[in-house]
């Protein structure tokens, strides 16, 4: 019987690698396609062709006697992966075999969540580095530690990220892409208990700001702040005490043996921080193709030209290019006035229409940083 085991295995084994073959083959197709889009400018996703083909191979599957929402699973995932190698084609990047990924750390960060949602379809090799806080994760970028970085911009409960925005306007990086990271902050112990014998909450000060009303039912709390979620959690398991609970992910509570007490105590229900990509280098995309691009760029205004501040913002409007952020914030810098405009676009730097945008701006004396142009996250995750 063992024996008649081992020979059916061998047999699927085989089959298998017959499968294997079949999907490398499928990418290098999947290439030629890129290649004929570039010419034709054709976008990258074609939601018709992805439908009409999943419905004939669900069809096709019932005659084979294979499950239909076993067929959906499947093609999903391998019409995903030619979406990302047709992507990464077209934006003729240089990944390294190894990327080197800083995050403010340790594991189990939403920083490192962030991260690994970003990469999930990259099949390099990865390697983590660890950082206390943001301006040492903007730091090994720049001095070449690491290949990536990943930096929280904004969320949809306590706003931006000041320090974030302090740091892009003088670092010299760029945004290579953005994730957006579904947020559930939730109350994580040691041991199972009630929230009325919790004396001490640990955490980034962050979500304190995002889950301030759920927290303001528990004045007697005393509050202790820490570099990053997850060097809370860690902080919690380490001490062991059952009066001390940590705001945290579900997610990462299992990385330090926590148990979850309270889920979704943030202020707002859809809680979403959007994550960037930071790298050294300009990522550019060949404006030939119809990929839905975002370009974030900061204009520094000087308190003298504040009065060009609508003029900019009309030139925006007038361009009828999408504008998804414009925000003015404070100049972050010593003995420095002024204000800077905050943009995001959603169209392609290399466009006519976004270069003559940036030649009308400059034309008023201002100075422009282009943070970077990088595909719209619902793309890519």
């Amino acid at each position: 019987m063992c024996e008649e085991i081992s020979r059916l295995r061998e047999k699927i084994n085989k089959i298998d690698l017959k499968i294997l073959s079949l999907l490398s083959k499928r990418r290098l197709v999947s290439l030629d396609i890129a290649e004929i889009k570039i010419t034709l400018n054709k976008p990258i996703r074609d939601e018709k062709r992805e439908q009409e083909l999943i419905t004939y191979l669900s069809s096709e599957g019932k005659k084979l006697e294979l499950d239909e929402y076993y067929i959906i699973a499947l093609f999903k995932i391998i019409l995903e992966d030619s979406r990302i190698i047709q992507q990464r084609y077209i934006q003729k990047d240089n990944i390294p075999d190894i990327i080197r990924i800083a995050f403010l750390g340790p594991k189990g960060s939403y920083s490192y969540l962030a991260a690994k949602n970003y990469i999930r379809n990259i099949h390099n090799k990865i390697e983590w580095y660890s950082y206390n806080n943001f301006i040492d994760v903007i730091q090994s970028i720049e001095k070449e530690k690491t290949d990536w970085g990943i930096l929280p911009l904004e969320n949809t409960s306590s706003g931006l990220i000041n320090e974030v925005h302090n740091l892009l306007q003088k670092c010299n990086i760029f945004i290579r892409g953005e994730v957006n990271l579904s947020i559930n902050h939730c109350i994580l112990t040691t041991i199972p208990t009630n929230l009325e014998k919790i004396k001490f909450i640990c955490s980034h000060y962050q979500p304190f700001q995002q889950c301030s009303q759920f927290l303001s039912k528990f004045p007697q709390w005393i509050y202790k702040y820490y570099d990053s979620t997850s060097a809370a959690m860690k902080a919690v398991a380490d001490v062991n005490n059952p009066h001390m609970a940590a705001i945290g992910s579900e997610e990462s509570a299992s990385l330090y043996n926590l148990k979850v007490i309270k889920k979704d105590i943030a202020n707002k229900k859809d809680n979403i921080t959007r994550f960037v990509v930071i790298t050294r280098y300009t990522s550019k995309f060949s404006n030939q193709v119809a990929i839905p691009m975002k370009t974030t760029i900061l204009i520094f205004i000087k308190n003298y030209f504040i009065s060009s501040l609508l003029d900019i913002i009309q030139e925006l409007f007038l361009s009828k290019i999408v504008i998804t952020r414009l925000e003015l914030i404070p100049i972050y810098e010593d003995n420095k006035n002024g204000k800077v405009l905050f943009v995001d676009l959603e169209e392609n730097l290399y466009s006519l229409k976004m270069q003559k945008i940036l030649k009308n701006i400059r034309k008023k004396d201002l100075n422009i940083k282009i943070l970077g142009c990088y595909p719209i996250a619902n793309i890519l995750d």
